[in-house]
């Protein structure tokens, strides 16, 4: 059922997946995923056990709670164009901020304060839900098989919700407005309290250093505040009301913006599934200047094609620079569509106008930090992006970065 398949892509990786049994393996980093859009330890244990038969064996258990043991505690949330390293464990935020590397870090008022409450990870819930009702009518399904009341078809074995709908993938379809699941996820406050202490913008890249696997063991999670961002001009920017997303493209949304915030992560999609769309959808979300970096200019000229040709945005407000056009959009908002080479390229003349463009980009945003971005997956150079960016992948065609 598609109910249980999403359940099984969210927390692992697909070996094979003929048409009547399909083969998933649990990894260390499948499960990172999982807890980045929301899934907590104990409910991947719960779920998984209610959807076998057999239960999970001991060691299976043993090993997802080693590798969500510590990964999710910490984020850095980007609010305000100022970065915050942010817990619900005030013990865990402590034992950080007494560490020498971030402690030198830390900003503002150097210490652990109460944040507010935790965010409610809206589409984990969902999900999970889902996944419960399917295992629950599985589960009466099977108890009328044996009185032999067994249904003809099974819920979900035709135009179940994991069909794509005619006209998806961004094909034009009839011009109804459509209030879509991603766009559905405000921020909603939960029970539980969180803490956090302030960074500086420049040293937010050596903390997350320190708090990977090989030094502290605590990897951070990356969201961005858009919605209470005050600081940077709001982009006036939608999907046309003729545009219809695939479910796999608001799936991907989903996840990106499950708990009200834009999630930093990567997206990944075949030839062919419409992830340029999936990224200007999530432009459209945050509503903020955008800049999106390609590996060539062709690259370049089919994202602006396709900013003028699904959003309502003029076109005077999509801006290419490359090594041969050096524009950029007039006022405090727009789309920047460059290359990698246009934005680090080699020589005197193009090192100028670059930096001109850096100077204007400053201006008008204070800090990269509060872009959200759209580019290939970077080199070392391109790594402090803020987070809330998708890339395709080098050739623009298998994945995306968010």
């Amino acid at each position: 059922m598609p109910r249980f398949a999403d359940f099984l892509i969210a927390i692992a990786e697909p070996l094979t997946r003929p048409s009547l049994i399909h083969e998933y393996v649990l990894t260390t980093h499948s499960l990172y995923a999982a807890v980045s859009m929301g899934l907590t330890t104990d409910l991947i244990v719960e779920v998984l056990n209610r959807m076998s038969k057999v239960g999970v064996p001991g060691e299976i258990a043993s090993f997802i709670r080693k590798a969500t043991k510590n990964y999710g505690k910490v984020k850095v949330i980007l609010r305000q164009n100022r970065f915050w390293i942010e817990s619900q464990d005030k013990a865990v935020l402590e034992m950080l901020a007494r560490d020498e590397v971030i402690s030198e870090a830390m900003a503002g008022e150097r210490r652990v304060a109460e944040a507010g409450r935790a965010l409610r990870e809206q589409y984990a819930l969902d999900l999970t839900r889902e996944t419960r009702d399917a295992v629950e009518e599985e589960a009466k399904r099977d108890r009328a098989g044996a009185r032999g009341e067994l249904p003809a078809t099974r819920p979900g074995d035709a135009g179940g919700a994991g069909e794509a709908k005619p006209g998806g993938g961004g094909g034009p379809a009839e011009a109804k407005p459509q209030k879509r699941q991603y766009e559905g996820y405000e921020i909603q406050e939960g029970e539980e309290v969180v803490w956090a202490f302030e960074v500086e913008a420049k040293q937010v890249e050596k903390v997350k250093q320190r708090c990977l696997p090989e030094g502290l063991n605590f990897p951070m999670l990356e969201e961005y505040d858009f919605k209470n961002d005050k600081v940077n001009p709001t982009l006036a920017v939608d999907l046309r009301p003729e545009v219809q997303l695939r479910h796999y493209q608001e799936k991907c949304l989903s996840k990106m913006f499950g708990n009200g915030r834009a999630r930093s992560g990567i997206v990944v999609l075949p030839c062919g599934a419409g992830k340029t769309l999936t990224g200007i959808a999530a432009a459209t979300r945050i509503k903020k200047s955008t800049l999106v970096l390609c590996k060539n200019t062709l690259a370049v000229e089919q994202w602006a094609a396709e900013f003028r040709k699904w959003t309502y945005l003029p076109e005077h407000h999509i801006a290419k620079f490359t090594a041969d056009s050096k524009g950029f959009f007039p006022g405090n908002t727009g789309v920047l569509v460059s290359t990698r080479g246009g934005r680090a390229g080699q020589g005197r003349s193009r090192g100028r106008a670059r930096g001109r463009a850096g100077r204007r980009a400053r201006g008008r945003a204070r800090g990269q930090a509060g872009r959200p971005a759209l580019t290939p997956l970077p080199p070392s150079p391109c790594r402090p992006l803020p987070a809330g960016h998708l890339l395709p992948d080098d050739d623009g065609q298998r994945g995306a970065q968010g």
